[in-house]
This record gives C-alpha cells, sequence and structure tokens, in this order.
C-alpha cells in the first residue's frame, strides 16, 4: 500500500482512519493507483454515538486538508475556540481543515462514505503562491458545498476506475479544486482573475506541443511552462482560448488522432490505444463510443465502405 494520509490525534499521529478504532475505515487510497492529483483516500464511516471525549483530531501541524460527504449522512458534535458545533452533515458537505486548529471532537454518530483531500504545501506552490495559506477557514464545521461536491465527485469516479484519463486530468481536477478554495479564503491577493487571452502564436504551440505527445503522460504543469505562466491561470486561460479544459482537449486529439487511423486501414486497437496513451484498450474504447456515438470496430469498417448487418458488434 502506498503512502497514507496522516491525521493527529489527542494520543499522536496515525494514518487518517474515519470512526473506526481500529483503523479500517479506508476504502481506497490514491496512492495505490496511477491518479497523480492531490493525494486522496475513500473513507467507510461507521460511527456509534457514544459518551466522551473523543479529542482533538484533524490534520498533522502545518498540513491542510478537506473532507467530503459522499453518501449517507453523520451527526458531529465539536468544539473550536471555544464554541461547539453541531450538525447533521449530509452528500455533499464539506469541511475545510488546517493542522494549526484542530477541533475537538465530541462525539459523531451514523453510517456514510467521506472522501479524505490532503493539500501539500507543493501544490499551493503550482498555482504560484509562495507558500500555503495558514489556514483555510475560519468554521471547520461540515457545511454544503455543491460545487466543491462535484470535483470531488469527479475525483472518487476516476480514483474508482483506476486513474485512467491520465496525468493532465488529475492536475487539472486538483487545480480546480484548490482554485476554488482559495477564491473563498478572505485574502484578496488570492482573489485576482487570470485577465487577457492566449495569442495566436501560443494556442498554436500548445496545439504542436500536444499532437507530437499524444502518447505521452502529459503533465498540466508542463503546457503552463510552455507559454510561461501558472497552472491555475493557465487552465483559465486554456478554457478562455479552446473552450474546453486542457484534459478534454487532450483527450480529443487522442481521440481524433484514433479516428484517423481506424479510417485510413487495419490496426490492432491494443497497440493503438498504447501509441495514443490511453491505460487499455477498453478505456480507448469506451472514450471513443462516448465521443463518437460508435465502436472503433464500426466506425473503422464505415469509413472503409464495409456495410455491417444490424446483428454485428
Amino acid at each position: 500500500m502506498g503512502a497514507r494520509i496522516m491525521m493527529q490525534t489527542t494520543g499522536g499521529q496515525q494514518p487518517l482512519s474515519l470512526g473506526n478504532p481500529a483503523g479500517k475505515s479506508l476504502l481506497l487510497s490514491s496512492a495505490d493507483t496511477p491518479w497523480r492529483g492531490l493525494p486522496m483516500e475513500l473513507h467507510a464511516i461507521n460511527a456509534h454515538e457514544s459518551s466522551g471525549d473523543y479529542g482533538e483530531a484533524g490534520p498533522t501541524d502545518g498540513e491542510l486538508g478537506a473532507l467530503v460527504i459522499l453518501e449517507g449522512s453523520i451527526d458531529v458534535a465539536a468544539s473550536k475556540n471555544g464554541q461547539t458545533h453541531r450538525i447533521k452533515a449530509l452528500p455533499g458537505a464539506v469541511s475545510l481543515l488546517s493542522g494549526g486548529t484542530r477541533p475537538n471532537i465530541l462525539h459523531w454518530s451514523g453510517v456514510a462514505k467521506a472522501l479524505a483531500i490532503h493539500m501539500p504545501a507543493m501544490w499551493f506552490e503550482r498555482l504560484g503562491l509562495s507558500e500555503p495559506p495558514a489556514e483555510l477557514a475560519i468554521d471547520s464545521a461540515l457545511r454544503p458545498d455543491p460545487q466543491f461536491f462535484l470535483l470531488a465527485q469527479a475525483a472518487r469516479m476516476e480514483l474508482e476506475a483506476g486513474a485512467p484519463t491520465g496525468r493532465v486530468y488529475a492536475e487539472s481536477l486538483s487545480t480546480a479544486l484548490l482554485s476554488y478554495v482559495l477564491e473563498r479564503l478572505p485574502m484578496t491577493s488570492l482573489k485576482e482573475h487570470a485577465r487577457g487571452h492566449l495569442s495566436e502564436g501560443q494556442c498554436r504551440r500548445l496545439r504542436s506541443y500536444v499532437r507530437e505527445r499524444l502518447g505521452e503522460d502529459i503533465r498540466l504543469s508542463e503546457l503552463a511552462a510552455l507559454i510561461g505562466i501558472s497552472p491555475r491561470h493557465f487552465s483559465l486561460l486554456f478554457r478562455r482560448a479552446f473552450g474546453m479544459p486542457p484534459y478534454r482537449y487532450v483527450l480529443s486529439q487522442r481521440l481524433a488522432e484514433g479516428a484517423r487511423r481506424l479510417a485510413a486501414g487495419p490496426v490492432d486497437l491494443a497497440q493503438l490505444s498504447a501509441d495514443l496513451g490511453f491505460c487499455s484498450q477498453s478505456h480507448f474504447s469506451a472514450a471513443f463510443r462516448t465521443e463518437f456515438h460508435t465502436t472503433p470496430r464500426r466506425y473503422a469498417l464505415r469509413h472503409r465502405g464495409i456495410v455491417l448487418l444490424e446483428d454485428e458488434s
């Protein structure tokens, strides 16, 4: 098993575990997949209400993170800065957590699935910040946040599928999550929006770069560095110029090249999938069908003038 997300409790540091003193809440870790975005873990919460003080719990000192309820519900009572928060957390509830001000858990109960997200300092540096913010939120109680929930759900689906979409998708999604968090902090220096646009020359350079590396696991930071701006602003300017996020553009170019080769003559689908940077033939076929509304085989035969009978697959 890969590196775990760590938590700080009254008893010391330990791998993150939610509502299970035996530490068996972990369902999935991004460290065990090809995912190259923010470290994440999917946990099962099965906590029974009890009296007494669970103690301080949260990220380790200097670390930042988030917890998102994906399914089920939990009732939580926690104290922080002398105030007690009691809340019923439903799907979509998000808690932004800072290691320097961990809440004290009084009790919690319920059955749920939750996504824990670790936000290392290096990821804030990728967004052009010299250091991460001291805190992510004044109130760490679980509150509804539909937009964060949608991003977390997308990450969960990608992880459960084995992270087949590649590095640029993981980095784009992680950048979107962090940017969304930063935009909501009471710090005007972090609320500057990307201005301007990509020049035609920059767009040509990006198109050429992607076209020449369709079989590689392209990084978002590579594309941003190519034109000399931060990944956070790059994603906004790229969408403005191309009408889609970077990962979607890379995928569309891979599929377009796949369609061209299929129409040109017989190809080995497994080799074609590998040549275009897909993790498997099945992933290529599924993405191709979504894009072109037909299977690679049917597409190839149709564009070579071969008519299939209705019962042929």
